[in-house]
């Protein structure tokens, strides 16, 4: 369990960073990646959460993955606001 968390929480990070990153660059193409990859981190999250046995150590782990999940959603935020900001050049490529 501790290295998917682990696992898990590389992965988010990452993705934070990423969205960031196409905040900062106003970069629509890798907002769209980030996108792919927050999905994947949050249906992992759910998986981890609703597999997980209760122990004495279940409170503090599901925090964990509470937090992780959180920190996906706020990227996925951030790359909502790439799109929107880019929308006009997107559009204006086609």
């Amino acid at each position: 369990m501790l290295k998917e968390l682990e696992t898990l929480s590389n992965d988010v990070i990452g993705c934070f960073e990423n969205s960031i990153s196409a905040l900062v660059n106003k970069d629509h193409i890798l907002a769209e990646k980030v996108a792919s990859n927050i999905a994947k981190v949050i249906e992992d999250e759910k998986e981890l959460m609703y597999g997980m046995r209760e122990s004495k150590n279940s409170t503090a782990i599901k925090f964990i993955l509470e937090d992780i999940r959180r920190t996906a959603e706020y990227s996925s935020d951030i790359i909502e606001v790439v799109i929107n900001e880019t929308i006009q050049n997107i559009i204006t490529e086609k």
